[in-house]
């Protein structure tokens, strides 16, 4: 087989052994925190995740106290390809955020859809506010 000299100059050191050493040893690799953004409006709080190249049965959410988790795992899948260059990650990525005490948890919804996970958390009624009528 041919591996390009120039290709692994690149490349450091540390990295090249930890993949070696993931490989032969089989370790599971530490898991890598997705890209998020959080949002809200004036009646819920959003979390979207990407998770490109993940399938939807591959993704977990789970409320766990005050902390909100995402799992997901990207397999690599059968390849009869020796790759040159690889900087789409296999493996396990998790973020974890905490929620606050005006988040409803029990009405927490969440939908995968082209790689994005969206979570959306409502706030408890009584961080609404209301409206005081003066007589």
């Amino acid at each position: 087989m041919y591996f390009p000299v120039a290709h692994v100059r690149t490349v450091p050191a540390r990295s090249l052994f930890d993949a070696f050493v993931s490989e032969v040893w089989n370790e599971p690799s530490v898991a890598a925190s997705p890209r998020c953004d959080v949002y809200t409006d004036r009646s819920k709080w959003y979390v979207e995740v990407e998770l490109p190249g993940i399938a939807k049965r591959d993704v977990h959410v789970s409320v766990e106290g005050d902390a909100l988790h995402v799992k997901a795992e990207r397999t690599e899948g059968e390849t009869r390809f020796l790759f040159l260059r690889r900087e789409r990650p296999i493996g396990k990525v998790e973020q974890s955020f905490r929620l606050g005490q005006n988040l409803d948890a029990e009405r927490l919804e969440a939908k995968f859809e082209d790689g994005l996970l969206t979570i959306s958390v409502p706030l408890k009624a009584s961080a609404l506010g209301r409206e005081i009528p003066v007589t």
